[in-house]
């Protein structure tokens, strides 16, 4: 547990600490602290307890097998790339002050994806919730939370800008076509659009293909020639 100040913890592992209390955890962050839990596996009963905290960046943690596995109560929290596997609830959200960064964490296994108590819209956008259809990860959210975009693709897995060779080439009748969109600061920030258009070699515009709001993903098009 950590009240003020700043907290720098790494590669540790906390487990099963407090199981048998409610309102205890494998870690607590408490009223002003800030700092760095970076590359931590927790495990048991609640895994992070922020009350209150400041700005404390929490990436590339493991939270698995938790009741809670993050718990931020009235706290501002920086929550980014970590993993949230086979939790009963993978975040729970309380007070009138906000994670003020929810982004690219992969949440797999879990019963309830976020449980929001507070009035303050929670933005818990560009994240994987385990798959993409919107209205099961929508049932497993309750609360002012604003999940969409999701992450089409485990963000573990990095992807890369590409578009690839149209097949079959050449085609009669149909043809798919292949494309990746890697993360981008654009992407982060809800703006930009993907578009996709066939042009001939004289450069006449012919069809467009796709025009979407910015995702990362692996894709696939089909045009009917």
């Amino acid at each position: 547990e950590r009240t003020g100040g700043r907290l720098e913890l790494s590669d540790s592992e906390l487990l099963e600490n407090g199981v048998t209390k409610e309102t205890a955890a494998n870690l607590v962050l408490g009223a002003g602290t800030q700092g760095l839990v970076s590359g931590n596996g927790f495990r048991g009963g609640i895994g992070i307890w922020c009350s209150g905290s400041g700005a404390v960046l929490l990436q590339d943690n493991l939270l698995t097998g938790h009741r809670l596995g993050l718990v931020s109560s009235d706290a501002r929290p920086q929550v980014a790339g970590n993993r949230f596997v086979d939790n009963e609830l993978a975040l729970l959200i309380e007070g009138d002050t906000v994670p003020q960064r929810l982004q690219l964490n992969v949440v797999e296994g879990s019963g309830q994806l976020v449980e929001s108590r507070s009035t303050v819209e929670v933005s818990a956008a560009n994240n994987w919730w385990g798959g993409v259809d919107e209205d099961e990860i929508e049932s497993r959210i309750t609360g002012n939370v604003r999940f969409r975009p999701v992450l089409g693709y485990n963000p573990r897995q990095p992807l890369r800008f590409a578009l690839a060779q149209n097949h079959p080439n050449p085609f009669n009748g149909s043809t798919r076509i292949d494309y990746s969109i890697a993360i981008t600061d654009a992407l982060l920030a809800g703006d930009g659009e993907v578009r996709m258009s066939v042009y001939t070699v004289a450069g006449g515009h012919v069809r467009q293909l796709v025009r979407r709001p910015l995702e990362a993903g692996a894709f696939t098009v089909v045009w009917d020639g």
